[in-house]
């Protein structure tokens, strides 16, 4: 369907755009990033096209070009937690946790909605737990839990880091 409509309609972005949203859906993800990349051609300031490309290319286990195209999305507009958040979610994949770091505190600043600020919050202390930095993340579920008490996993990952630290001192 979309194919024959940009036959006519090559420089169509909304159909590139379609297309690249089905091919997505049906798990065609490099054909989904090369119509996201024709899309972000004809429209360079959809930063909404690029965090849909990242996504396709997260998809594909590549996440060094999420991560360029989360970036060239934030360049567009940076004021959209979940571009950090996912920016963030791709340079743990690739050990760069320290820029993965940034990205956390970015999408916190930016005051997610719930739940995603408690799975954020989470996600970041595990981040901050995992590179020995224990008080910052007991200190980050316990602000998960205060968003979402009755979220039972971050209370069972900070008393697991309190173990963690006090075994240590033993």
């Amino acid at each position: 369907f979309c194919t024959e409509k940009l036959e006519k309609r090559q420089d169509d972005v909304e159909l590139w755009k379609e297309k690249a949203d089905l091919l997505a859906e049906l798990g065609r993800a490099e054909e989904a990033n090369e119509a996201y990349e024709r899309a972000s051609s004809l429209d360079a300031d959809n930063y909404e096209i690029r965090i849909e490309q990242g996504d396709a290319l997260e998809q594909l286990g590549k996440p060094e070009k999420a991560i360029a195209a989360y970036r060239e999305a934030l360049v567009l507009e940076d004021q959209d937690y979940k571009v950090w958040w996912k920016k963030g979610q791709a340079l743990i994949e690739i050990e760069k946790y320290d820029e993965a770091v940034e990205s956390y505190r970015a999408a916190l600043e930016l005051e997610p909605s719930s739940p995603d600020r408690y799975i954020i919050c989470r996600e970041y202390a595990c981040l901050l737990a995992e590179l020995g930095q224990h008080q910052e993340g007991i200190a980050l579920y316990k602000k998960s839990l205060s968003f979402e008490p009755n979220y039972r996993v971050s209370s069972y990952e900070k008393k697991q880091l309190y173990k963690k630290m006090y075994s240590r001192k033993g």
